[in-house]
């Protein structure tokens, strides 16, 4: 993120997460860059608290998740605590695996790509629980449908042989519902081609 945004300019980071070696990795890695501004907070991503902020409702402008939420048991208290995190003009965005499901909802804004055939959609879900990692649909689906969705972008990852293996993964930018505006729904890009 720094070579893109430095991060000295954000007020306040903040990196969540369960698992206590990494969450030690992590500080290690911002006290050596010496930023002040990060900080690591080891705990649950569905009931955390902030440090340096006594009412974090409707506080934060930016959340992104990259490749968690395919990681997160129980997803749901999660995508709700970032619901209320997030201030009206606040984005959210996600880059993870995923699978489609076999009957795509009318009411979930469907992009370019986003279907995935029986093979894949049963191959990709099995490979990945040997990891501990769920691509169910209703993960992505629950974003949608509690967010709204500014842009997305569907891909195939081709790992190890081209045009053979190819893994589905998305990068999602969405709002809340209620601060949805066309002049912000056309200021964001994402390209094509990554």
């Amino acid at each position: 993120m720094n070579d893109f945004f430095p991060i000295e300019q954000f007020d306040k980071v903040y990196l969540v997460d369960l698992c206590t070696p990494l969450c030690k990795v992590a500080e290690s890695r911002f006290k050596a860059k010496g930023w002040s501004n990060v900080y690591v907070v080891c705990d649950d991503a569905a009931s955390f608290k902030l440090p340096k902020i006594e009412i974090d409702t409707g506080k934060i402008d930016l959340v992104t998740m990259s490749y968690s939420l395919s990681m997160i048991d129980k997803f749901y208290p999660v995508i709700d605590r970032i619901k209320t995190l997030l201030c009206p003009n606040g984005l959210f965005g996600i880059v993870d695996f995923y699978v489609s499901g076999r009957v795509i909802d009318n009411n979930i804004q469907v992009q370019k790509g986003y279907y995935c055939n029986w093979f894949t959609r049963w191959f990709w879900q099995i490979w990945f629980e040997f990891d501990h990692i769920n691509l169910h649909p209703s993960r992505r689906n629950y974003v949608e449908y509690q967010f709204n969705t500014i842009k997305c972008f569907n891909g195939r990852n081709h790992f190890l042989i081209p045009y053979l293996v190819q893994i589905p993964y998305y990068i999602w930018l969405g709002t809340l519902k209620s601060s949805v505006s066309t002049s912000l729904e056309n200021s964001f890009e994402i390209l094509e081609h990554l």
